[in-house]
């Protein structure tokens, strides 16, 4: 035993043998995440999920155009855009289907490889930092920011581009430090051409680091070369070998887009800009989308609905903007390696925003994800300046010790989100939810339906229901079974077909679901109703859920005005409410032109509000959904759809 301790030492030093046990932690972190994330809080993934689940089933790549793969049978879906990740996901469905007994088994498997993407970026990232930093601590500090940032954790546990992004950058980023320090040799070039090449199948708003990849390949040559002019060649030979090797992995991908899209390779028709006021300029000078954006980079769950608390935001910015404004300064006093890197990394970053406002322009959505490939560039900065800082103030303690207490401050950050936030909210725990069931003519109540997540275990239900108005002289019982599941790999129907079982959008594919229907009869006063559900598992009875619900018999219409510019909401018996929120999208969009509108009707009987339609421009069916606020609760209480064609008011 002392032999093989003796041998592990001699081969590997602390900080090698400490990269590995994070690698260990965080894979351990992304699976428990993995395990216990509720689809109905990972943004979209339902929609991704169709790809490995339709490639599974038809045993080819879909083109997509296909019906199944779209939100609600429309235009929008992700089979359009690079997919390399679903396709691994697709693979490892077909290895292991014939043990993929429990159907949320199926869609951890499908969240596998982003899991493992996202736990092999800590590994590469403490590559990069031995090719660029002085110190092995800084290598293990600069994998400790990547690999603890909440929304980077958040997305390694579930399916989406974005996390790959990152590991990607991060293989380009350690092809850099092998040209520099092997002179673009052949392993080098490997490198770099297969970082390229996987980057070009992940996202778009990526592709900065291809751009930055030449200028950093041309500094690079030119200064390595003799100044007889043959860097010229050298350069020209590099960039064709990168380019042709980069084209081996993703041109397929490319070629067959263009063929199927009749040369629309990124399906640009997808996104309709909006038809007025937006330009990349507005968005530049609008505060709240820097504010959404900067926040949802650290930290922004769900649907960017889960948030933490503001003042551990403000901290995470001061943490970063000191590395950042001490690396800036050793900019100006550094050599001209350092400042080539510096600028091609602040390039990249402000390349990833840029992209990012484009996107916005078209559907305004600033979402921190879509920054995030920028995360490897923005730490590198952060880990130089705190090094620089360390230098210049000479403390007389070694830098190892200051990179550990800063990585433990930056571990203890992430905890006190992940034990006021992530635990409580998307790890697992039992999720409930309703909608109300409404005569479409007479908006008169006709059921209460309640959506529970995270219940398989269970094997029925218990559901008490009293008004507060009688204490709980009214309480009344019903007992539901826990049936109400589908086997996705065998099933003929598709994943969109299971979304669309209830009608409500806001009910997503869950494996892990069941749906309550609790008729009206029991809600014939007006007042607050509590309602508890109870789980019933090997005998035993336990409370899993418990919520209040506020019932009044209140009606809205809606119509749409004849030049369809704006849609008249009218609305009566609202006044209890302080104020109307009302949700605007198209069906096509997925919620990407989502838009919301608010009204005071507190003390009115009855009122009018118009909505105006100046975001949106998408024909189709518009779905309005209508929330009461009360105190500080939100109360659903309305769906409404309206079909709007916008070209039937265009003027010759």
């Amino acid at each position: 035993m002392k032999k093989i301790l003796l041998t592990i030492s001699q081969k590997f030093n602390f900080f090698d043998i400490a990269n590995w046990t994070l690698f260990i932690v965080v894979l351990v972190l992304y699976v428990g995440w993995g395990l216990r994330l509720p689809l109905s809080q990972a943004p979209d993934e339902a929609l991704r999920d169709c790809i490995p689940l339709w490639i599974y089933k038809h045993g080819k790549l879909p083109l997509g155009f296909e019906a199944d793969l779209g939100w609600n049978g429309g235009n929008f879906n992700y089979s359009y855009r690079p997919y390399l990740l679903s396709i691994f996901s697709a693979i490892l469905l077909k290895v292991f289907s014939s043990f993929l007994q429990d159907e949320s088994l199926v869609f951890f498997i499908i969240r596998l490889p982003n899991i493992l993407v996202g736990s092999l970026s800590v590994i590469f990232a403490y590559k990069v930092g031995q090719l660029f930093f002085k110190r092995k601590s800084a290598s293990l500090f600069y994998a400790i920011l990547i690999s603890f940032l909440p929304q980077f954790v958040f997305l390694s546990s579930y399916h989406n581009n974005d996390n790959f992004t990152v590991f990607c950058a991060l293989i380009i980023l350690y092809a850099w430090g092998l040209g520099m320090r092997n002179n673009w040799d052949l392993k080098s070039l490997i490198v770099l051409s297969f970082g390229i090449g996987i980057l070009a199948l992940s996202y778009y708003n990526a592709y900065g680091w291809i751009i930055c990849s030449i200028f950093f390949v041309f500094y690079s040559v030119k200064k390595q070369s003799n100044s007889d002019g043959k860097w010229v060649f050298r350069f020209t030979k590099i960039f064709f070998l990168v380019f042709m090797f980069s084209c081996f992995i993703c041109a397929w991908w490319f070629i067959r887009s263009f063929i199927n899209n009749r040369g629309d390779i990124l399906k640009l028709s997808m996104y309709v800009p909006k038809k007025e006021g937006s330009s990349i300029f507005s968005l530049v000078k609008n505060i709240n989308w820097w504010t959404t954006s900067i926040f949802s980079y650290i930290c922004g769950l769900g649907y960017m609905n889960i948030w933490a608390k503001k003042g551990i935001y403000y901290v995470y910015m001061m943490y970063i903007c000191i590395g950042a404004l001490f690396s800036l300064i050793k900019f100006f006093k550094s050599d001209e390696d350092y400042r080539m890197i510096y600028f091609l990394l602040v390039l990249l970053i402000f390349i990833t925003i840029f992209l990012s406002l484009c996107f916005s322009v078209s559907v305004y959505q600033p979402q921190g994800r879509y920054l995030i490939p920028s995360l490897p560039a923005l730490m590198f900065i952060v880990v130089e300046g705190y090094y620089y800082l360390y230098t210049i103030f000479k403390i007389k303690v070694s830098f190892n010790r200051i990179s550990a207490y800063l990585s433990a401050f930056w571990v203890i950050l992430f905890f006190i989100i992940f034990f006021s936030v992530i635990k409580p909210y998307v790890w697992g725990k039992v999720i409930l939810s309703f909608c109300f069931g409404r005569n479409p003519k007479t908006e008169q109540l006709q059921s209460v339906n309640l959506l529970l997540q995270n219940v398989k275990k269970y094997e029925s239900f218990n559901v008490a229901v009293w008004s507060r108005n009688d204490g709980q002289d009214d309480l009344k019982w019903y007992g539901f079974s826990n049936d109400n599941y589908c086997d996705i790999l065998s099933s003929s129907r598709s994943i969109n077909e299971i979304m669309l079982k209830y009608g409500h959008t806001d009910i997503f594919p869950y494996v892990d679901y069941n749906v309550l229907e609790i008729p009206q009869n029991n809600f014939m006063e007006d007042g607050i109703y509590d309602i508890h559900v109870y789980g019933i598992r090997h005998n035993k009875q336990e409370r899993i859920a418990m919520t209040e619900l506020l019932v009044s018999q209140y009606s809205s219409i809606i119509s749409l005005s004849e030049d369809s510019s704006y849609i008249q909401f009218d609305f009566k018996n609202m006044h209890e409410y302080d104020e109307l929120q009302i949700a605007v999208w198209s069906e096509d969009g997925g919620q990407d032109d989502l838009h919301w509108f608010y009204t005071s009707v507190k003390e009115k009987e009855a009122g009018s509000y118009d909505i105006p339609l100046d975001s949106y421009s998408t024909n189709g069916l518009y779905l309005i959904d209508v929330y009461g606020k009360k105190g500080e609760n939100n109360y659903f209480l309305n769906r409404h759809t309206l079909n709007i064609n916008f070209h039937d008011n265009v003027e010759d």
